[in-house]
């Protein structure tokens, strides 16, 4: 495998190195020395994510809070989509401009990893201690017995609801269970004629307000994950050389996520904003994270939070994942950036009550007691030790890739876009896994 990565890894920088011969060099994140300190001894550092939600403004406000707090470093932040960010960081590498430091979720360590695009050199320097942080946060940190990663926070699914809209029609519990949402989200459901999707005479093709909205993209794989976990069921493992996850279990998922929208109709079909929904009054409850936790800050609505379903009962489990830091590799490497990007990264380490604010709960388990203060984020704090990781495989970009044509985005669109049998979806989707794994 590592010969063939190597392969690639040439094959890309020669088409990256004829590109900058024809087009001239990307200025983002170069290391030329003329960028490298200011005329007044500042240090210029570039920092890559994939935040495009709301939370990229609080991403934003944490970057020039760091800028202000001190004279030596200066963070630049740049952002892209999360799939388009891995394709530029291959691109720089090869042009020997790679970003100084990076963000990113644990199942992107591995491939790159392989590909020698991290250097784990700076994580050693800041000198983390395993004591501070759970097992499987500070575990996925880790690529074959390396450590690259330095952990920022953990994230997950939770259901975000409307108080108001639950006082009006007499809700008084919020959802533990599945068949509690389903049965909540039918009770919120409203057509124009005022009839939920219990009542006779309800029109689906006319509804004024949802009991619930979701995101109708890659998380809907992420919910996967947590109702497979749920029935004892781990899908993705980080050795394996197959898919072989139970199909029944698998469709068994597949089934409740789709009657969401076709059988319940709490669910709106094709939703493209389920946070600016929810924020709207148009759904009354939204199956989102803590990612959502700025947007929803910042509106008027009375909300609260609580965790994910337990739809079966086999298993208490939910999916996470995590950002994290990582240091790209430079051909070019430059000590006074390398020390200003751990500088930066010490300091954020130091200053998670930040990132906290914007709903997200830091890995350090001394900021627990700083988060245990917000009951809409604390919430979270109680699931960690039953949360469960997508794996960093080697090929991870290509199996869980969330732009077209990864088998999650013909996965998802399938089922709950275009309404196909979950048992097809179900076949299809292992079937696209394992042609990568194959390849």
């Amino acid at each position: 495998m590592k010969k063939t990565i190597k392969k690639f890894v040439g094959l890309v920088m020669a088409l990256a190195l004829l590109t900058g011969l024809l087009a001239g060099c990307s200025n983002n994140g170069g290391n030329n020395s003329d960028d490298n300190e200011s005329a007044d001894g500042v240090v210029n550092i570039d920092f890559w994510g994939g935040w495009n939600g709301s939370d990229l403004g609080v991403m934003e406000e944490i970057v020039e809070q760091f800028n202000n707090s001190q004279d030596n470093v200066h963070v630049t932040l740049t952002t892209f989509s999360w799939s388009d960010m891995f394709s530029k960081l291959v691109t720089e590498y090869a042009d020997g401009v790679p970003c100084d430091i990076l963000g990113l979720h644990p199942f992107e360590i591995g491939q790159y990893a392989e590909m020698g695009l991290y250097n784990p050199e700076p994580v050693v320097e800041l000198g983390l201690d395993e004591s501070d942080y759970s097992e499987v946060v500070w575990d996925a940190t880790f690529y074959e017995g390396v450590q690259y990663a330095v952990p920022l926070d953990s994230h997950m699914h939770g259901i975000f609801y409307n108080k108001a809209l639950f006082e009006e029609y007499g809700i008084t519990k919020v959802p533990e269970t599945g068949d509690e949402l389903v049965e909540t989200a039918i009770q919120l459901t409203v057509d124009a004629n005022g009839l939920h999707p219990d009542e006779t005479g309800f029109d689906p093709d006319n509804i004024v307000q949802y009991g619930l909205g979701m995101g109708m993209n890659h998380h809907l794989l992420f919910q996967f994950q947590t109702l497979m976990c749920q029935q004892g069921e781990e899908p993705f493992t980080v050795d394996m050389t197959e898919a072989d996850f139970d199909d029944e279990k698998a469709e068994k998922a597949f089934t409740w996520l789709q009657d969401l929208v076709f059988k319940y109709h709490v669910a709106p079909l094709g939703e493209t904003s389920y946070s600016d929904d929810f924020v709207n009054g148009t759904v009354a409850m939204a199956i989102g994270g803590s990612w959502d936790v700025p947007k929803i800050q910042s509106s008027d609505i009375d909300w609260g939070v609580t965790l994910y379903p337990q739809v079966f009962d086999d298993e208490r489990a939910y999916w996470a994942a995590a950002h994290m830091l990582v240091f790209p590799s430079s051909k070019n490497p430059d000590k006074d950036k390398v020390d200003a990007a751990v500088q930066f990264a010490s300091w954020l380490t130091e200053n998670l009550q930040l990132w906290a604010d914007a709903g997200y709960v830091p890995s350090s388990k001394q900021m627990e007691s700083y988060v245990a203060q917000d009951e809409n984020i604390s919430v979270w704090l109680e699931a960690m030790d039953y949360a469960h990781y997508m794996p960093a495989h080697p090929k991870a970009s290509q199996l869980f890739n969330q732009s077209a044509p990864s088998p999650f985005v013909t996965a998802y669109s399938s089922l709950i876009l275009d309404g196909e049998d979950p048992a097809e979806v179900v076949r299809q989707f292992k079937a696209d896994l394992n042609q990568i794994l194959q390849e």
